[in-house]
């Protein structure tokens, strides 16, 4: 009797899930057309359906309709090759699924590879991520074969090759794999693995380009803005910088922004690079949200606001842009959009010398040679100077120049002076300037010469410095 009702459970069992075929069939279909246009919280509201059926109706790869199997699997397969975020209780319950009846299923060999190297419902392995998409490349995957460019390119479970990171980019981007066609590009750009070459760079970028691939697009665009590779063409940059920043890339948008801001290659039109600065900036474009920062600091294209600017400066300089973190330094400074505080303003300042930002160590070394919001310290401000200055500062020439006339943080020298003040004078700073006049005038360093003085205190004047026109009156 036990074994009867045992069969009769069975049977209802197969019976259910027969009878739910087509529903399963619907949802299944529903969430891969949702993978195909990347709306992933669709794809996760069907497939989420489906995981709980696999529990409720005791669905296994078995029982399944090939029909359903294939829909599920490439389901599966489009969610990850488009990236979606896809939670590891689905990816966990398609593991049997995509393991079932393997022989030439490249695209479910892939989905196991992507699973394992990133641990998504599965515990990770860069070995096992090895071993599958080996095996969907050796199926011909050219989504595998990129893959495998990107385990040897960055050393994941494999000792780093360059030159097996291009052989299976290669492989891929002949097959017309668009991802793979730009990393091809990319290894030429860089010279790794291959003979540096632009021409080839703007070849692989161009192919995949043309196929759409947003990232290449951008890429495209800086080879004609840097005319490298190609004839250096700012209106070829904006058509490629404005391909791929419709297609939502946040690079793309940040550099189309900057064409509108600096009328490079089109009209300029300020108001449409705060429109595509902001498009980057609110994507975590770090270089955008430095920029759109910038704009709303200066007003320029927007209404002014110190609180914009503090809000899209700290964005930028929490993701480690350089430039932003010297603003935000500036900005608490001075009190502007947030209560003044050189403390705080000591402390971006530093972030972003020790980036090289040149800007940023010449206010840090002003900060300690003020002794604001640090121990003042002429050596750590001489430091600073110096760092900024040798990286062509004007500002910090002065200011090096200034240190070595009064001997602060250093060995008193007018020779060395003068050397620094010239160098900015060189670039047209006024102050340096005014301080090479002073120097003529009291012959200090250099033989006393009212004609000498006379004619760098005037070049002050004119630049509009206001003590040079004052010594110069004195004279």
């Amino acid at each position: 009797m036990k074994t009867i009702i045992s069969v009769l459970l069975l049977l209802i069992s197969f019976t259910v899930t027969a009878q739910n075929q087509e529903q399963y069939v619907d949802f299944l279909d529903a969430a891969l057309a949702a993978a195909e246009r990347k709306d992933s919280l669709k794809v996760i509201l069907y497939l989420e359906y489906f995981s709980a059926a696999i529990d409720d109706d005791n669905i296994t790869p078995e029982k399944l309709s090939k029909k359903a199997l294939d829909i599920y699997t490439k389901a599966i397969y489009k969610s990850l090759v488009n990236e979606l975020k896809i939670p590891n209780s689905i990816s966990k319950k398609a593991v049997p699924f995509l393991m079932y009846n393997l022989k030439n299923r490249a695209e479910n060999m892939f989905s196991l590879g992507i699973l394992y190297h990133y641990g998504y419902g599965v515990v990770q392995s860069y070995d096992a991520a090895l071993d599958w998409y080996t095996k969907a490349a050796g199926k011909g995957s050219s989504k595998a074969q990129n893959n495998l460019g990107d385990m040897y390119y960055s050393g994941e479970g494999v000792v780093l090759s360059y030159e097996e990171a291009v052989k299976w980019y290669r492989k891929a981007a002949e097959k017309e794999d668009p991802i793979a066609q730009n990393n091809l590009g990319d290894m030429y750009y860089d010279g790794k693995g291959v003979v540096q070459s632009y021409e080839e760079a703007v070849k692989w970028y161009r192919k995949a380009a043309e196929k759409e691939d947003p990232i290449a697009q951008n890429n495209l665009g800086d080879m004609y803005y840097d005319g490298e590779g190609v004839v250096q063409s700012y209106e070829e940059a904006v058509k490629w910088y404005r391909k791929a920043a419709e297609k939502e890339d946040p690079d793309a948008q940040s550099n189309l922004g900057y064409m509108y801001e600096e009328g490079e290659g089109l009209t300029q039109n300020y108001q449409e690079a705060i429109k595509w600065y902001t498009k980057a900036a609110e994507q975590g474009n770090a270089r955008a949200q430095a920029n759109l920062g910038y704009m709303y600091e200066t007003g320029i294209g927007v209404a002014k606001s110190h609180e914009e600017a503090i809000k899209w400066f700290s964005k930028a300089a929490e993701q480690g842009n350089a430039r932003a973190q010297t603003n935000l330094g500036y900005m608490y400074e001075n009190g502007l959009g947030v209560t003044k505080s050189y403390e705080e303003a000591v402390k971006w300042y530093t972030k972003a010398a020790e980036k090289g930002n040149e800007i940023g160590q010449t206010n840090l070394g002003n900060m300690y040679r003020k002794g604001f919001g640090v121990t003042k310290s002429y050596e750590e401000a001489v430091k600073w100077f110096s760092k900024a200055a040798e990286q062509g500062n004007a500002k910090a020439q002065t200011n090096l120049g200034y240190m070595y006339e009064n001997g602060l943080g250093v060995a008193k020298s007018y020779i060395k002076a003068l050397e620094w003040y010239q160098k900015a004078a060189n670039k047209g700073d006024a102050m340096a300037m005014n301080k090479i006049g002073k120097l003529y005038e009291n012959g200090y360093g250099v033989p006393k010469s009212e004609k000498e003085a006379r004619f760098w205190l005037e070049k002050a004047c004119v630049k509009g410095y206001e003590k040079g026109c004052e010594d110069l009156r004195k004279l």
